[in-house]
């Protein structure tokens, strides 16, 4: 497997069209803690397992909040 410098493993920060993630990489992936904040403003912070939200965190909609 080739590793390119587009390749995430570890910490970082990445800008998406539908927001901003900030925390861990497996595999190109987020995995473990991290934050997501969408471009209208929820957010989500809690644990990631293969890039989707897994696990114990908290969800804070403009709307709604779920902690679970």
């Amino acid at each position: 497997k080739t590793i390119s410098e587009n390749y995430k493993h570890g910490y970082g920060i990445e800008c998406l069209p539908t927001g901003t993630y900030v925390g861990g990489y497996i595999n190109n992936k987020p995995e473990g803690k991290g934050k997501f904040v969408s471009k209208e403003g929820d957010r989500y912070e809690g644990e990631f397992r293969a890039g989707m939200k897994h696990g114990e965190g908290i969800w804070i909609a403009t709307k709604h909040f779920y902690h679970g």
